[in-house]
């Protein structure tokens, strides 16, 4: 056996959770090779393009080792020999601008060819002969990733592309044909209708597209709606080539002829028309934030077609997006990813690009296939997990996790009938339901529709489909038995799920097993009535609802199509009580325009109001209302009991009610705050939509109960958006416990080794303090591109009322590298949350910054204070301002800068600062499912020089130009007034590193001045840092006797019993320093929790264990770092 064979297991790791969900369940091997890298061959060989190599080689490199560690191990010419490697892998690199060759060759090493068990088994490069692969384009920074890709995909080559126990492939669930439903979607014309595109809604219904209409099915194939059919109605036969849809509800449809795409908005009647500019000749699909990718495979150009977010125009945009990556660029597939981005197959480059809607390439995937399958994709379908479906011109499907590694393939399914298989259909399309494991394959010239279960997938998450899993059952009986029983049984399901369509073709297929089936023939019978009334059911309630919105005339046509449908029904059943019923229905509607049975009641809306809605808010809503109705009773009875409720379908699970309004006299009105509970699905949002708020009162008048209702429309926003009408709203995009926020945050600091934490020369400064600079400088190395919001510039939109921005989440802004001052705060925000450091929004005008509490106490301002930076004292601690806009300069640089726009503005009173978790409590950080990328930390180099930059800054600022400051003072000046400026620098002299100097000076002030109690509270300090408890003990008991009553020298006491465990002499220094300062004790009461006297009572103590005490330890370092630096 193979080394690959040979170690199978999964390393569960936070740091790649990706793997977690797809590398358990494959059933494929993990191999533990050793790949070392050749010196690269660089032609022509200059210093910049030598340089240029070997850094897209090592952060390949890195990436590799990031995302592979489960299958290899790399190293290179600079690290160690190739003969104790299992292959190597040459680089040769040919730069001539967009022409530029990159050819990679693996090889197996010296120790790989002595492994026997090579080339058993079949597949793959059994062979063992070296494999390659060619990369087109110019070298750049996007190459490293893609090389990262090609390193993994030739090291399985030679383990079968980690293709060899594929287990759990779909199982086939049923299939429908476009005959047993074409007459009830185009009974008026004799058209073959052949699925050429199909697509999955956010609610998990299936959208097919016939060029000349489109048809909407639930999961049961039971038809709901027809999307675009006034451009039918209209003579329109060729609008509905493609099809594509986003989470929102809002589907577009791509006509055979012409430069147009049709948008229809979540429940809209009228198609928008959206003029792309070229023919579509290519792929397209829509993108979760009602955007629309449009591809010309001929022309090598991509559009996205946007409704435009911008805060000061409407209108739809163009913009050119660059998805071709050269000349020899061939895009075969596209979809919209999770997260929003755009993913397209290259079959030149045989890779997957994935791409922000801007055209950014952020990621790539070579799915591992043996190339000599000649496989090219045509279509692809991607799961919100980042697992992805493709579809091969070949006739066959593969299933592949976020890495490129097979899951499962397929290339044949059961013919129910027959008994035997039958391959995949060569021409077909397919889509993907992330909610069931549902897959979608539409057959075009097979003239159907086919619905296979992904039970990989299900078993992946330990979802279960009790009708699709019951419905495979019934197919192994009807393939191994011939069972009919169990084939009237599927077709008595699909009848009791309203898929009577479905259904009939089922009974059609009993008949043909069984002609003589008299069940069949009844059922048969009464389908074809219920699936008139069902779609009479659905024109009825479609028109009223346009009636009521709009008026009788733009419903005429839906009106007519429904009535039509009763009578037919009449026509075969004159008795059918509740066709006739229903069709009086629809006609008094039309005529009236008025709602069934609506009497005239005392109680009216007279005004309903409700505002845009953010899905950022939906916490807020809770407490707040998001709108209002004044409801006057104008009749002569008081109505009590009143109770107004609103709703949204799909996004509230229930309607949420308004405080009770116990009575309204006559002639008399009332407003009703309105209120909302959005469930999760809101967060789902990426687009701006049109949503009906349901609202609903009911009440008395008298015994008698009654109700009455009303809707309104209102423009529910993406989860991005928000209004900066108050700055704390920004608190919601705060997101430090998110999976990518937490990973990068932790890595940024474990980048820095134990003895590095500290800084250099034995500087005592607040860990909390040393934490921001590494994250900052990490961020800073990392590197954030500032680009402002195009569409709403904050500097034109903050503090304004009614105008729109979107704020990027944090992991989005790591992902793509760029960002606003409002993107990068709240993405430095959540990096420093994460690790526990307190921050705050700062605002001036036309500019988001922020700040983080440094663990310093507010005492020692003078030492974090200079001409240059500033420290903003905020419930006894400082706060430090930094510019997060400019991190790449290092983080003293970011400091001024903040501080520069700090006293700029503070005097007018133009500076806002928001703590963080203040703003929280109302406006709470919005919760995100994990997401599919991995972001590679920052070097690790590159972050310890911009580190050691900043902490010399530190140095040379704070510390050189303080003790400069002060040591010229002292020189003027003498008595005490020459002693406090002394314990100032004896301070700096302790706190940088000098605590000799600093241990010197203390002692020799304290022989002056023996009353002076600040050098002895400052002398027990440097004793406590070397951990001399006992000597810092009797110097404070030494003070103690000076000035019993001194709050510093009682709570530094306090500390060391507190360290000693000795609660009886805790508790006593501790009350003894309230009494003095109560505000500076309670500071500190962590101190006393846990205690068991009792006096804790009395003194505001507590039962909590210190060890449960948050922020206790960030408490005990701040009490360590309290210096006192006072003149008595």
């Amino acid at each position: 056996m193979s080394s690959f064979g040979k170690r199978f297991s999964v390393k569960i790791s936070l740091r790649i959770l990706i793997v977690i969900f797809f590398l358990i369940p494959c059933g494929f091997c993990i191999w533990a090779d050793t790949v070392f890298i050749n010196k690269p061959l660089v032609v022509p060989a200059g210093k910049d393009n030598t340089e240029l190599i070997d850094s897209i080689l090592k952060q390949a490199e890195r990436i590799a080792s990031d995302l592979y560690s489960e299958y290899f191990k790399i190293t290179d010419f600079k690290k160690g020999k190739a003969e104790r490697s299992n292959y190597t892998l040459s680089v040769t690199v040919n730069i001539s601008g967009r022409q530029s060759i990159m050819s990679l060759q693996m090889k197996p090493g010296v120790r790989r060819a002595e492994d026997e068990s090579l080339g058993s088994g079949s597949g793959g490069n059994s062979s063992g002969k070296a494999q390659s692969f060619t990369i087109f384009g110019y070298p750049s920074e996007d190459t490293a990733s893609y090389m990262a890709n090609v390193i993994l995909y030739l090291g399985s080559s030679f383990h079968r592309y980690l293709a060899s126990d594929l287990k759990n492939h779909p199982q086939y669930v049923d299939e429908i044909p476009t005959d047993a439903f074409k007459n009830s979607v185009i009974p008026e014309m004799p058209m073959m209708l052949m699925p050429i595109d199909i697509a999955v809604t956010g609610e998990g219904n299936l959208l097919a597209a016939f060029s000349s209409i489109c048809v909407e099915f639930n999961g049961r194939f039971g038809i709901v709606g027809e999307p675009g059919r006034t451009l039918f109605e209209s003579g329109n036969y060729t609008f509905a080539s493609g099809v594509s849809a986003t989470p929102g509800g809002t589907v577009f449809l791509k006509p055979s002829l012409g430069r147009d795409i049709y948008k229809i908005a979540g429940g809209s009647e009228k198609p928008q028309k959206l003029r792309v500019g070229f023919d579509l000749y290519g792929p397209f699909t829509a993108l979760q934030d009602g955007s629309v990718v449009a591809v010309n495979v001929q022309k090598k150009s991509a559009l996205i077609v946007t409704g435009s977010k911008s805060a000061f125009s409407s209108a739809p945009r163009r913009k050119v997006v660059d998805l071709f990556t050269g000349p020899y660029s061939n895009i075969t597939a596209v979809a919209g990813g999770p997260e929003g981005n755009i993913w397209v197959y290259d079959v030149v480059e045989r890779r997957i690009r994935i791409h922000s809607p801007e055209g950014t390439l952020l990621d790539s995937i070579i799915p591992l296939c043996d190339p000599e399958q000649g496989q090219n994709p045509v279509s692809m379908s991607i799961y919100d997990d980042g697992r992805f479906v493709l579809y091969y011109s070949s006739g066959k499907m593969a299933c592949y996790n976020r890495l490129g590694i097979p899951l499962w393939r397929l290339s044949e399914i059961p013919d129910l009938f027959s008994g035997s298989n039958e391959p995949l259909p060569m021409i077909g399309h397919t889509a993907v339901n992330s909610k069931n494991g549902v897959i979608y394959v539409s057959d075009q010239m097979g003239k159907r529709i086919i619905k296979l279960l992904d039970v990989q997938y299900l078993k992946d998450y330990g979802k279960s489909t009790d009708f699709e899993e019951k419905i495979v059952r019934l197919n192994k009986r009807i393939v191994e038995n011939k069972d009919v029983k169990a084939l009237e049984e599927k077709a008595s399901m699909y009848k009791d799920a309203g898929a009577y369509e479905m259904s009939g073709y089922l009974w059609e297929e009993v008949l043909d097993m069984e002609p003589d089936n008299g069940k069949a023939r009844i059922n048969l019978a009464n389908l074809k009535v219920q699936m008139l009334m069902a779609n009479a059911g659905k024109l009825k309630d479609k028109a009223i609802a346009v009636i009521l919105k709009l008026g009788p005339e733009s419903a005429r046509l839906t009106y007519s199509r429904a009535v039509q449908m009763y009578e037919q029904v009449l026509a075969g059943d004159p008795g059918n009580i509740k066709a006739r019923a229903e069709m009086n229905e629809l006609k008094n509607r039309f005529q009236k325009e008025n709602k069934e049975g609506e009497k005239t009641y005392p109680l009216k809306f007279k005004e309903l109001k409700f505002a845009g809605l953010f899905p950022s808010l939906m916490r807020y809503y809770l407490d707040h209302p998001a709108g209002s109705v004044i409801i006057e009773n104008r009749g002569d009875k008081s109505i009590k009991n009143i109770r107004v409720s609103s709703f949204i379908k799909k996004y509230m699970d229930f309607p949420l009610a308004s405080q009770v309004i116990e009575e309204l006299k006559p002639g008399r009105s009332a407003k009703a705050d309105l209120y909302i509970l959005f469930n999760q699905s809101v967060l789902n949002l990426e687009e701006d939509i049109s949503a009906q708020v349901n609202v609903k009162a009911s009440y008395t008048v008298g015994k008698d109960e009654f109700s009455m209702s009303n809707s309104k429309a209102v423009t529910l926003y993406r989860r991005t958006a928000l209004q900066w009408n108050n700055s704390g709203k920004l608190a919601s995009f705060i997101t430090p416990h998110e999976d990518t926020v937490e990973r990068f945050s932790h890595s940024s600091l474990n980048t820095f080794s134990f003895a590095k934490r500290k800084i250099p020369g034995g500087y005592v400064l607040p860990d909390k303090f040393i934490r921001a600079v590494q994250i900052s400088c990490a961020l800073g190395s990392y590197g954030i591109t500032y680009v402002e919001d195009p569409d709403s510039p904050i500097s034109k939109v903050l503090g304004k009322v009614n105008v729109e921005d979107t704020v990027r989440f944090p992991r989005k802004t790591l992902l793509l590298r760029s960002g606003d001052c409002d993107d990068t705060t709240a993405l430095l925000c959540s990096l420093m949350e994460s690790s526990g450091i307190e921050t705050a929004i700062m605002t001036s005008p036309g500019h988001v910054f922020m700040a983080f509490n440094s663990g310093e106490p507010a005492g020692s301002r003078w030492m974090f204070t200079t001409n240059s930076y500033a420290a903003i004292p905020f419930k006894g601690s400082l706060w430090i301002p930094v510019e997060t806009t400019v991190l790449e300069r290092g983080f003293m640089h970011a400091w001024k800068t903040a501080s520069q726009i700090y006293r700029r503005n503070k005097v007018a009173a133009k500076v806002e600062f928001l703590p963080v978790a203040v703003e929280q409590e109302e406006f709470p950080p919005i919760s995100l499912p994990a997401s599919i990328f991995h972001i590679i930390p920052a070097d690790p180099a590159k972050v310890e020089k911009l580190y050691s930059v900043s902490i010399n800054t530190i140095h040379d600022s704070l510390y050189e130009r303080a003790l400069a400051s002060y040591s010229g003072k002292a020189s003027n000046a003498s008595g005490r007034k020459k002693a406090y400026f002394e314990n100032k620098i004896g301070i700096l002299n302790a706190r940088f590193g000098r605590e000799d100097e600093a241990g010197e000076t203390f002692k020799k002030l304290i022989r002056q001045f023996p009353n002076y109690i600040s050098p002895y509270v400052n002398l027990s300090n440097l004793y406590l840092i070397k951990n001399r408890v006992k000597d810092a003990e009797e110097v404070l008991k030494k003070a103690a006797c000076i000035e019993p009553d001194s709050a510093i020298l009682n709570l530094k006491l306090a500390f060391i019993y507190y360290r000693k465990s000795d609660n009886e002499q805790l508790l006593k220094y501790f009350l003894k320093a309230r009494a003095s300062s109560p505000e500076t004790a309670a500071r500190y009461s962590y101190l006393i929790n846990g205690t068991t006297s009792g006096e804790e009572t009395e003194a505001g103590g507590g039962a909590v264990e210190r060890a449960g005490n948050a922020g206790a330890d960030d408490n005990v370092k701040e009490l360590e770092n309290l210096w006192d630096d006072s003149s008595e």
